[in-house]
């Protein structure tokens, strides 16, 4: 499946980078005491800076067990 192509809203450009929060800056699940997390990826513009969009790299960890 092909990405779809970003654009910053603020200032319309198109170069868009990844950076992710280091060392404890992880997201953790709500009500899962001992789980350690995932860490978050940011989606950057290049050109202002603003953050386009946050994601967890390890979604799965959220999963409710039944």
């Amino acid at each position: 499946m092909m990405e779809k192509a970003k654009q910053c809203l603020e200032c319309g450009s198109k170069e868009v980078g990844q950076g992710q929060f280091k060392d404890y800056a992880v997201m953790r699940p709500v009500g899962k005491l001992f789980s350690l997390g995932s860490p978050v990826i940011a989606d950057v513009c290049l050109n202002c800076g603003l953050v386009l969009n946050l994601r967890v790299q390890q979604p799965y960890k959220f999963k409710k067990k039944v």
